[in-house]
């Protein structure tokens, strides 16, 4: 692994999803290094936005199409041959997801081609004694540029820039994973595999936490202005930035904390500027994934078995479900069927794992978190 002694994050202030103002940060920011010669050394880029689900942009679920417009905008000038794609969840169609997202407009718009992770082709690498199956375009670009959102995540507490790169992995294979792996200590472990795999690809990094999401994410959770956008070329030093301005400390986010120690990254390196290194955000809603973790994290391990026994929490799904079937052929573990006679899908709370895919996936968010009388005293 590379070591870097340090890293720097570079925070704007920012409004508004305005392409002008954001393309000129970006020139602003690109023309220093190590940027400009990253950039200069790569000719055939991969953009990798955040493309979770068929989601219009003011949801707040996917990377607003502003900021991979002022990036196609600016490699272009550049004279970069540029592709843009993603995997979304399940078996999420890309193209509704195009669509819906406002990225298929834009890459039309500037003649971009999109691609659909995992139809062309597939290279599995083996990590840790399981398999990961990467698509293979990502092996063939010269570098990658990661287009992140901030948000909360109902399982890994928060979400940015290093687990966007989860979306190098197509479709079903990501369902795969969760159900070989559905505790968040071991979920954390394939979020780290997986960025410390194709790091070296990752030319830098730039997070849209213009109008980011709190609460019960990372797609059902509530849109919230943070007018911050950050850029850097460590995916894990921006997430350190971005999750302690939200409000979490370093030891909370697992995965992060993990990898800032397997890159020798002391936390005291990330340089901020000076506006920002204090920066803390008022009243973000993360009670809601953090109060569990916080609670069980303090108990002793009898107490804890007795706890957990009647800590339930389980998807719920709601008269609103359109029946398409999205969340049962998504789920890992087949624990969901949805028959002529059903209104709405059937859990088997025995086969559930609580990876919480159907209710991040659900394009109506028609799928809820029921908690029992204990879980609701906590969450």
């Amino acid at each position: 692994m590379n070591t870097p002694t340090s890293s720097n994050v570079y925070i704007k202030a920012i409004n508004e999803y305005s392409v002008e103002q954001i393309l000129d940060y970006y020139r602003h920011i690109f023309e220093q290094e190590p940027f400009k010669t990253k950039l200069n050394n790569a000719q055939r880029i991969l953009l990798k936005p955040n493309m979770l689900g068929a989601h219009h942009p003011n949801k707040a679920v996917t990377t607003h199409p502003a900021i991979l417009e002022a990036m196609i905008i600016y490699l272009k000038e550049l004279g970069k041959d540029i592709i843009v794609g993603d995997s979304p969840g399940g078996i999420v169609s890309a193209e509704s997801v195009w669509k819906a997202t406002g990225f298929g407009q834009v890459c039309a718009k500037y003649k971009v081609n999109l691609a659909n992770f995992g139809k062309r082709g597939i290279i599995t690498k083996q990590i840790n004694g399981t398999d990961y199956h990467f698509e293979r375009l990502i092996f063939e670009v010269d570098g990658i540029i990661n287009l992140a959102k901030m948000k909360t995540h109902s399982l890994m507490l928060y979400t940015g820039c290093v687990k966007n790169f989860y979306g190098l992995i197509p479709g079903l294979y990501k369902s795969e994973l969760h159900k070989q792996f559905p505790q968040p200590k071991d979920f954390a472990q394939v979020i780290i595999n997986v960025y410390s795999h194709i790091k070296d690809k990752v030319l830098f990094n730039v997070l849209d936490g213009i109008v980011g999401m709190e609460g019960e994410g990372p797609s059902a959770g509530k849109p919230r202005a943070f007018n911050r956008l950050f850029i850097s070329e460590i995916a894990p030093a921006i997430d350190y930035a971005a999750s302690r301005m939200m409000g979490f400390k370093i030891q909370q986010i697992d995965y992060i904390d993990q990898l800032l120690k397997n890159i020798n990254l002391s936390i005291d390196n990330i340089k901020i500027e000076d506006e920002f290194k204090d920066d803390i955000l008022t009243d973000v809603a993360i009670k809601e994934v953090l109060l569990k973790k916080r609670f069980l994290d303090s108990l002793p391990s009898v107490i804890k078995k007795i706890f957990n026994r009647f800590f339930e929490y389980y998807p719920n799904f709601e008269d609103e479900c359109v029946r398409c079937g999205i969340c049962v052929k998504s789920c890992p573990v087949q624990a969901l069927r949805l028959e002529e006679t059903d209104k709405k899908p059937v859990l088997d709370k025995q086969k559930c794992i609580k990876c919480m895919c159907c209710h991040e996936l659900c394009p109506i968010h028609a799928v809820t978190i029921k908690k029992s009388i204990i879980a609701r005293l906590f969450l």
